[in-house]
Parts: C-alpha cells; sequence; structure tokens
C-alpha cells in the first residue's frame, strides 16, 4: 500500500499529464498549420535522393575499380581487405571511417572516465545543453552510413560490433 501513490499525488500527476498533453496539442497544432512544411518536406526529401544516388555512383566505381585491380593483380590486391582498411591500398570508406570514430569515442571515453568523477570541460554557468524541446543529444551517437536502399543507418558507441 505504501508504494502506491495517494490520491493527492495521484491528482497531482494527472494534472501535470494534463498540461504536458495540452501543451503538445498546441505545439502540433502549430506545426500542423504550417504551409511550408510540404514543401521543406518535397526538397529535403528531393536533396536527398540526389546525394544518395551520387553516392551509389561513386561507390559502384570505387568497388569495380577494386575489382579490376583484385583480376588484374591475380589476387594480390584483396579487395574485400582494402575495404576493410587491411589491405595493399589504403582507402576511405564509409565504414573505415565509422571505425575510427568508434575507436576515437571510446579512448576519449576511457581517458575521461579514469578521471575520478571530474570532467576535463569546465561547465558554463547558465549554459543549458539541451534544445529547445528539453530533449538532449545523445552521447553514444557517432554516424551515419547509407544503407543499400539509401536509409540512414544511426550507428551508436553502445552497439556491439557486428
Amino acid at each position: 500500500l505504501l508504494s502506491e501513490p495517494t490520491n493527492e499525488e495521484a491528482d497531482g500527476k494527472l494534472c501535470f499529464e494534463a498540461q504536458q498533453t495540452e501543451r503538445i496539442s498546441e505545439q502540433l497544432e502549430f506545426y500542423r498549420g504550417m504551409l511550408g512544411n510540404e514543401k521543406i518536406r518535397k526538397t529535403t526529401s528531393k536533396k536527398r535522393d540526389m546525394m544518395v544516388s551520387q553516392w551509389r555512383k561513386r561507390k559502384i566505381i570505387c568497388r569495380d575499380f577494386m575489382m579490376m585491380m583484385e583480376e588484374c593483380t591475380d589476387g594480390t590486391v584483396c579487395a574485400k581487405k582494402c575495404f576493410s582498411g587491411d589491405g595493399q591500398i589504403e582507402l576511405e570508406s564509409d565504414e573505415l571511417v565509422l571505425k575510427g570514430a568508434k575507436a576515437w569515442a571510446l579512448k576519449k571515453r576511457t581517458r575521461n572516465g579514469g578521471n575520478s568523477g571530474r570532467s576535463t570541460k569546465r561547465a558554463k554557468v547558465g549554459v543549458d545543453n539541451r534544445n529547445i524541446d528539453g530533449l538532449s543529444p545523445d552521447s553514444s551517437f557517432v554516424g551515419v552510413l547509407l544503407s543499400s536502399t539509401g536509409n540512414a543507418q544511426r550507428h551508436f558507441l553502445d552497439e556491439e560490433a557486428k
């Protein structure tokens, strides 16, 4: 019985949640009322599709070149190893850059972790690191890769290596 809220606590929580719901509903109506949302969405989608097609084109050209190099050298240059970063030709692929970013972030985390709880940066007084809606960015976010279908795949530091 003691773990359940009292009537006064429940009424207070209900009132708070009702106010939050009302505020969010007002924001939703405001954003729905904006005339440019559909136009912005379409132009952003067009730009993204154009960048994805350019990315695919460059990736295909690079992959074809590496396959041709592997065939011409009778396997001395291995395309698979080159793309993973362990080959004879050093390539900077998206996967390799993401792998380096994860390694750097892990190194930074371990370096700051052994600091007996103190931060190396000085906190600025009166500065809020959250955005307007009160949401803070995820500190474990590392980067984004495009899948073969052109969708963005977010990669985080805490993910297990696949």
